[in-house]
């Protein structure tokens, strides 16, 4: 196969990688704004609805171990989840 036939097939991986890395990106920008938020609004209602969706109705307050367990949570959650909590703190 010539060479030439092998650049335009190498040109769409890259593209697909980057893609996947931009939506990885993304997904980090998300969380980070959602434990921004959380972490400077702790009182807030918003922020104690993240935490009890996320981590359970029982929650009444966030504290630094509800901040270190939504971060393992959101590290693990679907996408859906993450963009649903992004909406409640934009």
């Amino acid at each position: 196969m010539p060479a030439s036939d092998r650049i335009p097939s190498r040109r769409r991986l890259d593209a697909g990688q980057a893609t996947r890395s931009e939506g990885r990106d993304e997904r980090e920008h998300r969380i980070r704004a959602i434990l921004d938020f959380v972490t400077r609004h702790r009182e807030s209602t918003a922020s104690l609805a993240i935490c009890r969706r996320a981590l359970g109705q029982g929650l009444d307050r966030v504290d630094g171990p509800t901040l270190s367990a939504l971060g393992h949570y959101l590290r693990q959650a679907a996408s859906e989840e993450i963009a649903s909590y992004y909406d409640i703190v934009l």
